[in-house]
């Protein structure tokens, strides 16, 4: 399995984290907080019709570095966000839905609380039986295939901002 590890042009993350909170509302939002995020705030921005073209910019642009990662198109297939408060982690878990192959977490913010690797908001996942840490910084956009397991060590400050993006390859085989 692969996992690529990008850094996105932060003056892009400043726009792209106006235009998500812009949609980080109970009236245009379903709140799913609960489903694998504990102690934050995680709402459904995609495929609600009236939200998507507001996101076209930053799909376009992830969708683009994915290409240029895995060599294949994709189009975007669902789309959330998580805001964190002290104490906020995703449990592991990985994406089953079958019309999904492509998971991306893309930093909006991170605190930059890190004392040693596997505490204070670390993202850790597993290629095979090999586990990962890793201490995001704001900017940083993760690929990696939607059955890789994964997920975040709690936070030890407020802040934690991500717009996680599942896409599914444009083009499949029916074999």
């Amino acid at each position: 399995m692969y996992f690529y590890h990008c850094c996105v042009d932060l003056e892009k993350i400043k726009e792209y984290k106006k235009t998500v909170k812009s949609l980080m509302n109970r009236d245009n939002a379903e709140d799913i907080t609960g489903k694998t995020t504990i102690d934050g705030i995680q709402f459904n921005l995609y495929p609600k019709l009236e939200l998507s073209d507001k996101l076209n910019d930053i799909v376009e642009d992830v969708s683009r570095i994915i290409f240029d990662h895995i060599k294949e198109e994709v189009t975007l297939n669902n789309c959330w966000t998580v805001y964190g408060k002290v104490g906020l982690y995703q449990k592991c878990h990985r994406h089953n839905d079958k019309t999904n192959d492509v998971a991306t977490v893309l930093y909006l913010n991170a605190p930059d609380d890190y004392d040693s690797p596997r505490q204070h908001g670390s993202f850790y996942f597993f290629n095979g039986r090999d586990a990962h840490v890793i201490q995001p910084h704001t900017g940083d956009l993760f690929i990696f295939p939607t059955q890789m397991y994964h997920g975040t060590y709690p936070s030890k400050k407020n802040g934690r901002f991500t717009l996680s993006m599942d896409f599914r390859r444009k083009y499949q085989s029916i074999i």
